[in-house]
C-alpha cells in the first residue's frame, strides 16, 4: 500500500502543477504572438481550438531549447508572475525542442525528497549541497529556516545533480550563489545556435603591441606573454564564457607556475583563481568577460613563473597563445585561432628579488563586531623584501582582497587601505561593487631589507550573522615590481604559525562575525498641532524606526498617551492603530487603558516585520467629544518595553534611545475659520471692458483650527457708485493660478433690478473637496471677473461681511466662521488706458558721419489699465540748436524703428519732408514695457557747396505721435503722456577720426637745449578720407 500511495502522489503533483501554472498564466493580458529570443518565457498564443495546448509556459535557452517547469514553485523561485510571458505561434514553438526541466534558482529555498530527511541547499546548475546540521541552516537562512524548504516530487528529483555538503557558512554564499544565476541561461550555462542575445558578433585578434621578445626569469608574476583584443559588435554586448590558452614554441609545463589573463587597462585579473596547465598544455578560464557594444577589451596573457632560477630550462623559447574562445547567448566569434605572441628567451641563472608576505601584527582574531561599527581592521599583511642584490627594491603596484566571508559587498562600506607604517590612507573604496576589492596605483617603494605593514579597515554597514574573511586569494593578488630585475615577484606567503601557505586563500584571517542589527526610534515633527474632538482617526502620534544590519521582527510594540489634566481616563481615545507612509497597516486597533500610575498605555502584539533602513511610523486614534479646547494629547513611545528579534540572527535586539521618544504635543481644537480681506490688489483704474480682473483676495484663516476645512459656499458682494451693480460678472475664484470649479452661479440685487444704484451678490456653490483649508494653515482666495462695458466712469468694489462664506469640518458638521468686516480696495472706471512714453537716457550727442545709419534715440512704452496695439509712430526732424550751422530733414536718408534687442527693423520710413511716419503693428500687453531703438541713416556729404546737406549741420529728431488703441472691450480712447521732447542733437561731418595718446620711453627731465618727447598719440581715420593736422 506504501508503493501505491507514492505513485498516486505523483501523479496527482504533476497534473496539480500543470493546472496552477495554466491557470495563473491566465490572470494577464498577454501581447500579441511575435518572434521570440533567448531568455524569453513564452507559450502558444490560444486561438479557441488549441486549449489543450496553449497553456504552458516555457523558458527559451540560448541554446534554442525550451525548458519546463516541473512546478509552480520551482517557477516563483525565478519570476514572480507571468506579467512577462510571450505567446508565439504554435509553428514557432514546434520548432523549438525540450532541452529539460528548469531548477530551482540557487540559494532562495531549500529542498528535500519525502523519501530522505536530508535538507539541500540549492547551487549553481541544480546541484544540492547536503546542510549538515540545523545550525548551519539557521545561520544560512535565519531562525526560520524550516519554513524555507520545499518537497521536490521524487519524479523530479532527478534533474539535480548532488555536491560537496555545506560545512559552514563559509562553504556556502547564499548572496554568492542568487547574484550568480541571474537567469536559467546562466544556471545551465547554456550557449550555441539558437536565438541570439546581446551581441551578434565578437572579433578577436592579435593587438598591435603585443609584448615583443625578450628574457624571462625564474619566479617572476604576471610576466605578459601575449596581448590580444575583443571587439563586440554594435548591436549589443557580448559576454565570453571562457579563454582557452595554450603553451607553445620550445619549452616546457614545468617552467609555469600558473597563468592569470589580465584586463589591460586595470591590470587586474578578470579569473577569480590562476590556472595552470593540463595534460594538454592548455589552461581553461571561466571567467565571464563582458564585451559593451561596439567597443574593444584588451586582454594579456600572464604567467606566473616556478620559484627559482629556471636553470633546467634556460635557453628555452615558450610562447602563450589563445587557443580556444566560447561565447555566450548565441553570438558568433570572428578570427582565426589560434593567436599566439612572440616568444620569451628563458634565462636559467637569474631571478627575481623575493618578497615575503606574512600575516601583519595588527590581524583580528575572531570575533563579532555590531552593526555600525566603523574604522575596524579585518585583515593585515606584512611584506618584506629579502632580496640580496645591491638596489633591489621594490615597488608595491597593487593589493587584492577577496571576500571569502558570507556577507554581501553592501554590508561593508568605506574600505580603508593603511600604511601603517606612515598611517597614511593609500587608497579607499567608499562602496565595494563586487567581493574582489582592488586597491590599485599605489606606488609603495620598499627598499631591500626592509618591510611595510599594510592594514585594511572598514565600516560595517549591515549583514547580521554573515562573516567578513578579506582574503588574498592568489599569489599574485599582492603585486610587486622588482626595481632592478624589471619584473613582478611571486611572493610567497606565511600564516601566523609562520608556516608556509601553499594554497588559497594565500592569506586567510579570522573571520569577523557581524553582530545582531540595530533599532533607532526617533520623533518626526507632527505639521499641525491641532486636533479636534469627538473626531475618528485623528492622526496622534508620528515616529521614524530606523533598522540596520537585518530585518527585524517587532512583536510587541507599546504606546504611552499622556493627555493634560482637564480630560483623562479610559475611552477618551480608542482605535489606536499604527500604519506606515504609504498607509499600510502595521498593528491592528488597541483601546488604551489606565493603568496603576494613571497613565493611558495601549500595546499591540501584532508582528509588524520592518526592513533594513527608514519606516515612518504614523499612529492614529478616536478622540471622543469629552475633550475641551486647548487640552493637551501626546503619544510616546518605550523603546525598551518593545519586543524585537532580528529576522536573520535570530536573537532579542534592544533599541534605542532608552528613554522614551515622545511625538509632537498636540492641542485640542475646535473646527474654526477666520475669515478676513486681504491688502492686494491695490486701488487702480480699470477699462471698461477688461476681462479676468483681479478684484479682491479673501484670507481664510484655520491656524487655530482642529480638523481641516471645506468650503461649500463664497459669496461676493460687489458695491458701485453708478448704476451698474452688476458691473462685474462671470465672477471666479482662484487658489494661486488654479481656478476653483463651482457647481453654480447666482446674483442677487439689493434694488428692485441689477440695473439701479446699489450693490449685488454672487453666491458661488462649490462641492466639498474641491476647496479645503488645511488645520494649521492659511489659503489666499483671489477674486477675478469680467468689468462690464455698460459705465466707463464711476468705481466699484468688492466688501466683505458675515455669512458670504460657508464652511463644513471633516465630519460634515457647519463651522461658525469668524469675520473681519472690510472692503477690498476701490476700482476706478474709465473709457480706456494710459500709454506712458518716456525716453531713454541714451544714446548721447554725438558726432556722426554722412552716410552712416546710427542710433538717434530710444523710447520706453508701458501700457496702463489694458493692452494697447500701435500702428503708427510719427517723427519731426527739427534743427540742432546746440550748434551754430541748423540742419533739416535733408541730412537724413532714412529712419528705422526696432525692438531693443530685436533681430530686424520693425520699419522703415524715407524722409522727405519735415515729418516722417512709421507704420509697424507694435503689441503691449496689460502692464508690459518695452524699449524701442530709432536709427537714422545720415545723407552722404560731398565737397559740394550748394549741395542738400553740409559738413557741420546738425539735427534733431523729436517722437511726434503715436496711433494706439486698446484692446479692453469698452475702450473707446487711450490717453498718451510724454511725447513732446527731442532726441540728443547729432552733428553730421564728413569724418570723426579717433586719436589715442599711446605710451613711449622717454626723459623725465630737460636737462639741456636738445629735442625731446612730450607727447605720442595715433589718429584713425575710419572712412578713408584725407585729413589735415592744424596745431
Amino acid at each position: 500500500m506504501s508503493n501505491l500511495l507514492k505513485t498516486g502522489k505523483k501523479a496527482v503533483t504533476v497534473v496539480v502543477v500543470m493546472t496552477t501554472i495554466m491557470w495563473s498564466v491566465g490572470v494577464f493580458a498577454l501581447p500579441a504572438a511575435f518572434a521570440a529570443t533567448s531568455g524569453d518565457l513564452i507559450k502558444i498564443k490560444c486561438t479557441g481550438t488549441n486549449a489543450s495546448v496553449c497553456q504552458a509556459v516555457y523558458y527559451l535557452g540560448a541554446n534554442g531549447k525550451r525548458y519546463v517547469f516541473p512546478n509552480e514553485k520551482t517557477y516563483k523561485t525565478w519570476y514572480a508572475d507571468f506579467s512577462s510571458v510571450k505567446e508565439i505561434s504554435q509553428t514557432e514553438m514546434e520548432s523549438y525542442p525540450i532541452g529539460g526541466n528548469a531548477t530551482y534558482r540557487p540559494a532562495l529555498k531549500m529542498v528535500k525528497i519525502t523519501t530522505d530527511p536530508k535538507v539541500y541547499a540549492v547551487a549553481k546548475g541544480g546541484t544540492l549541497r547536503w546542510v549538515q546540521t540545523e545550525a548551519i541552516a539557521v545561520a544560512l537562512y535565519g531562525s526560520t529556516w524550516n519554513k524555507q524548504i520545499d518537497d521536490v516530487p521524487d519524479v523530479f528529483f532527478t534533474n539535480y545533480t548532488l555536491g560537496g555538503d555545506v560545512t559552514g557558512t563559509s562553504s556556502f554564499d547564499k548572496t554568492a550563489e542568487t547574484a550568480g544565476s541571474t537567469s536559467i541561461n546562466v544556471d545551465k550555462n547554456l550557449s550555441g545556435s539558437g536565438p541570439v542575445t546581446g551581441g551578434s558578433t565578437m572579433t578577436v585578434a592579435l593587438a598591435s603591441d603585443t609584448p615583443a621578445s625578450g628574457i624571462v626569469m625564474g619566479s617572476a608574476s604576471r610576466v605578459p606573454f601575449s596581448t590580444f583584443t575583443l571587439t563586440a559588435s554594435s548591436d549589443g554586448d557580448v559576454v565570453v564564457d571562457s579563454v582557452t590558452i595554450i603553451r607553445g614554441g620550445i619549452s616546457q609545463d614545468g617552467e609555469f607556475a600558473d597563468f592569470d589573463l589580465l584586463d589591460a587597462s586595470t591590470m587586474l585579473p578578470f579569473n577569480s583563481l590562476s590556472k595552470s596547465l593540463n595534460s594538454t598544455h592548455e589552461a581553461i578560464f571561466s571567467d565571464d568577460i563582458t564585451v559593451a557594444a561596439g567597443t574593444t577589451k584588451k586582454v594579456i596573457v600572464s604567467a606566473n613563473m616556478t620559484s627559482g632560477a629556471l636553470s633546467s630550462y634556460a635557453g628555452e623559447t615558450p610562447t602563450l597563445g589563445v587557443n580556444a574562445i566560447v561565447l555566450k547567448g548565441g553570438a558568433t566569434l570572428v578570427g582565426t585561432l589560434p593567436i599566439t605572441g612572440n616568444y620569451q628567451n628563458i634565462n636559467g641563472t637569474m631571478t627575481v628579488g623575493t618578497a615575503a608576505i606574512a600575516v601583519g601584527a595588527n590581524s583580528p582574531a575572531a570575533t563579532t563586531k555590531e552593526v555600525g561599527t566603523k574604522d575596524y581592521i579585518v585583515s593585515s599583511i606584512k611584506i618584506s623584501n629579502n632580496s640580496t642584490a645591491t638596489g633591489q627594491d621594490f615597488t608595491v603596484k597593487s593589493v587584492t582582497f577577496t571576500q571569502n566571508g558570507s556577507a554581501a559587498p553592501e554590508d561593508l562600506q568605506n574600505i580603508r587601505l593603511i600604511n601603517t607604517n606612515t598611517s597614511e590612507t593609500l587608497a579607499t573604496v567608499a562602496a565595494p561593487a563586487t567581493k574582489k576589492i582592488s586597491f590599485t596605483g599605489l606606488n609603495l617603494t620598499v627598499k631591500k631589507g626592509n618591510n611595510i605593514t599594510l592594514d585594511l579597515r572598514l565600516d560595517i554597514k549591515s549583514g547580521s550573522a554573515r562573516t567578513i574573511s578579506l582574503d588574498v586569494d592568489q599569489k599574485s593578488d599582492v603585486v610587486i615590481f622588482d626595481v632592478l630585475r624589471t619584473f613582478n615577484v611571486v611572493p610567497t606567503y606565511t600564516n601566523a604559525s609562520s608556516a608556509t601557505v601553499s594554497s588559497s586563500p594565500y592569506y586567510n584571517p579570522s573571520d569577523t562575525t557581524i553582530g545582531n542589527g540595530k533599532l533607532r526610534i526617533e520623533s518626526l515633527a507632527i505639521t499641525s498641532n491641532k486636533i479636534a474632538e469627538n473626531a475618528k482617526k485623528v492622526l496622534i502620534g508620528k515616529f521614524k524606526f530606523v533598522v540596520e544590519g537585518e530585518k527585524l521582527n517587532i512583536t510587541s510594540l507599546g504606546y504611552k498617551v499622556t493627555t493634560s489634566t482637564a480630560s483623562t481616563g479610559n475611552g477618551i481615545i480608542t482605535n489606536v492603530v499604527s500604519q506606515d507612509a504609504n498607509g499600510a497597516s502595521l498593528t491592528s486597533a488597541k483601546d488604551p487603558v489606565l493603568n496603576i500610575a494613571g497613565q493611558l498605555t495601549a500595546t499591540s502584539t501584532d508582528t509588524v516585520s520592518l526592513s533594513v533602513g527608514e519606516t515612518t511610523v504614523m499612529v492614529y486614534g478616536d478622540l471622543d467629544a469629552n475633550f475641551i479646547a486647548n487640552d493637551t494629547v501626546q503619544v510616546g513611545i518605550f523603546p525598551e518595553a518593545i519586543t524585537v528579534r532580528g529576522d536573520v540572527s535570530g536573537n532579542l535586539i534592544t533599541p534605542t534611545p532608552a528613554g522614551q521618544v515622545q511625538s509632537t504635543s498636540l492641542n485640542v481644537k475646535a473646527a474654526s475659520l477666520a475669515v478676513s480681506v486681504g491688502s492686494t490688489p491695490a486701488a487702480q483704474t480699470v477699462v471698461s471692458g477688461t476681462p479676468n480682473f483681479e478684484v479682491a483676495q479673501f484670507i481664510l484663516d484655520a491656524s487655530d483650527s482642529g480638523m481641516d476645512i471645506r468650503i461649500t459656499q463664497v459669496g461676493i458682494l460687489v458695491k458701485d457708485t453708478s448704476a451698474q451693480p452688476n458691473i462685474l460678472d462671470t465672477i471666479k475664484i482662484y487658489d494661486g493660478a488654479t481656478e476653483i470649479p463651482v457647481n453654480s452661479s447666482s446674483q442677487t440685487c439689493s434694488g428692485t433690478t441689477c440695473s439701479t444704484t446699489g450693490r449685488s451678490t454672487t453666491t458661488l456653490s462649490i462641492s466639498a473637496g474641491n476647496l479645503k483649508v488645511t488645520k494649521g494653515t492659511t489659503k489666499v482666495l483671489s477674486v477675478k471677473g469680467n468689468v462690464g462695458t455698460a459705465d466707463t466712469s464711476g468705481s466699484f468694489l468688492v466688501e466683505l461681511v458675515e455669512d458670504l462664506i460657508a464652511a463644513i469640518d471633516e465630519e460634515g458638521q457647519t463651522v461658525t466662521e469668524t469675520y473681519t468686516a472690510g472692503a477690498a480696495a476701490s476700482m476706478t472706471l474709465s473709457s480706456g488706458g494710459t500709454l506712458q512714453i518716456s525716453l531713454g537716457t541714451d544714446p548721447k550727442a554725438a558726432l556722426v558721419v554722412g552716410g552712416t545709419t546710427v542710433e538717434i534715440g530710444k523710447f520706453i512704452a508701458k501700457a496702463k489699465y489694458e493692452g494697447m496695439n500701435i500702428s503708427d509712430v510719427g517723427f519731426q526732424i527739427v534743427a540742432n540748436t546746440e550748434t551754430d550751422i541748423d540742419g533739416d530733414y535733408n541730412n537724413i536718408d532714412q529712419i528705422e524703428l526696432w525692438e531693443q534687442g530685436g533681430s530686424a527693423a520693425l520699419g522703415t520710413q524715407i524722409v522727405n519732408a519735415a515729418r516722417a511716419t512709421i507704420t509697424a503693428p507694435l503689441t503691449l500687453a496689460l502692464d508690459q514695457e518695452k524699449t524701442y531703438v530709432v536709427k537714422a541713416k545720415f545723407k552722404a556729404l560731398t565737397s559740394n557747396a550748394s549741395a542738400s546737406a553740409l559738413s557741420g549741420e546738425g539735427v534733431m529728431v523729436k517722437l511726434s505721435y503715436i496711433y494706439v488703441k486698446g484692446t479692453a472691450v469698452g475702450s473707446s480712447s487711450v490717453t498718451t503722456n510724454g511725447i513732446s521732447d527731442n532726441f540728443k542733437a547729432f552733428t553730421e561731418l564728413k569724418s570723426v577720426p579717433t586719436v589715442t595718446v599711446t605710451p613711449f620711453t622717454g626723459a623725465g627731465v630737460i636737462t639741456s637745449n636738445e629735442v625731446t618727447n612730450l607727447l605720442k598719440f595715433n589718429i584713425l581715420e575710419h572712412y578713408y578720407q584725407t585729413l589735415a593736422i592744424s596745431w
